[in-house]
């Protein structure tokens, strides 16, 4: 179960982490910056429980003669433990599947729409309702939207800033 513990310990971090971004810095402008403390707070949360003592996991102390110890039930599977095994695998299934289904209709997206090149980035037409979207140098749009530059600009910052990184 030290597995458990150490992915408790590292979301517990991501919490408080997460936690001081929307408090501090999500409102703020400084994007890059942002973008690399949410970076080195993922490494971190996950680097903080290997280097100090798990401060969640269970101490045992050990009294008296250690001649006669059983060791068979150590691992006992019984309580919370297996739950929270069975939720977190879950949680990681359903979004794995998320990611997929996102992608796919991208990729779907990106096969059926008319795509032709622009200064750095690939311009793809929808046909559906006018909206637009980018992803990595791919934008997304509408052809009603094309002539519209406050929303070509925007989507351009998108692709310039590389924010389909920070969403994956």
């Amino acid at each position: 179960m030290e597995w458990l513990y150490y992915l408790l310990e590292a979301n517990l971090y991501l919490l408080l982490f997460y936690g001081f971004y929307r408090l501090f810095l999500a409102k703020t402008t400084f994007y890059s910056s942002n973008r690399y403390f949410l970076i080195a707070a993922i490494l971190f949360s996950f680097l903080i429980p290997l280097i100090q003592i798990s401060f969640l996991k269970p101490k045992v102390m050990i009294t008296g003669d250690l001649t006669n110890v059983n060791f068979e039930n150590l691992s006992s599977s019984n309580g919370i433990e297996p739950l929270i095994q069975t939720f977190y695998i879950i949680a990681c299934v359903f979004l794995a599947i998320k990611l997929m289904l996102s992608l796919s209709k991208i990729a779907y997206l990106w096969r059926i729409g008319k795509k032709h090149r622009s200064k750095g980035y690939t311009i793809v037409e929808l046909d559906k309702k006018p909206s637009a979207f980018s992803f990595f140098n791919f934008l997304f749009i509408h052809p009603s939207l094309l002539n519209n530059e406050t929303i070509i600009k925007h989507e351009l910052v998108h692709i310039n800033e590389k924010h389909s990184l920070d969403l994956l």
